[in-house]
């Protein structure tokens, strides 16, 4: 689902392990770029043979010569490439339709909340984003909300009482504890604010992820 850390795991995985890879390249938030029209799929194909040092010599006026050339330019390197947010099977099939297009070692690293597309597309290997448990959850609050590992003295049960209404989700976890961060230092303001998130706790993490 949206905001449970997917991005960042896959940001994570890429500054670790890039270096290993003589091209790498992460193509971000592709579902809004394309839906804002920041981005046709031809432009992202563009990037991709811009980034691995490509420079296509004509212009690519249509997404199926985009994968020819796609096709002819990548076979045989070995490159990471990450696509960030994918909700559908033509953004796939643009940007790495085969194994074919990749030289051996190459490494494709999908993100997406439609887990059938991934069915779809044929991949090694689907890997499901848990939620944070209790413990985890209330650890990521505290580093936002109070710049430590821990609770500040006073303020763990109200701290958990908060982290119980973000579902788990990263995203939520990280917006309350700047929320409450903001916020005086006291008992009485964490109280009046909690109270007001109480009220519907799903509206508030659905505005998050919206």
């Amino acid at each position: 689902m949206p905001g449970i850390g997917k991005t960042a795991i896959a940001k994570a995985i890429y500054r670790q392990v890039g270096s290993y890879f003589v091209h790498n390249y992460f193509l971000e938030n592709i579902k809004r770029s394309v839906q804002n029209e920041d981005d046709t799929l031809v432009s992202l194909q563009e990037k991709l043979l811009i980034q691995i040092g490509e420079v296509p010599e004509i212009d690519i006026s249509t997404v199926e010569l985009g994968k020819v050339i796609l096709k002819e330019r990548l076979r045989g390197k070995r490159v990471l490439l990450v696509l960030d947010d994918i909700n559908k099977l033509e953004q796939l099939n643009a940007l790495c339709e085969s194994r074919e297009w990749f030289g051996e070692g190459s490494k494709i690293i999908i993100t997406t909340t439609d887990r059938k597309l991934l069915r779809d597309h044929g991949v090694d290997h689907i890997y499901r984003v848990k939620e944070l448990d209790e413990n985890e959850s209330l650890e990521l609050f505290n580093w936002k909300a109070f710049r430590r590992k821990t609770s500040q003295e006073g303020f763990a049960e109200l701290s958990r009482q908060v982290v119980a209404c973000s579902g788990g989700l990263p995203l939520a976890l990280l917006d309350l504890g700047i929320d409450f961060r903001i916020f005086e230092r006291t008992v009485d303001a964490w109280k009046s604010n909690l109270d007001e998130l109480k009220v519907l706790p799903q509206a508030r993490v659905q505005k998050i992820l919206e």
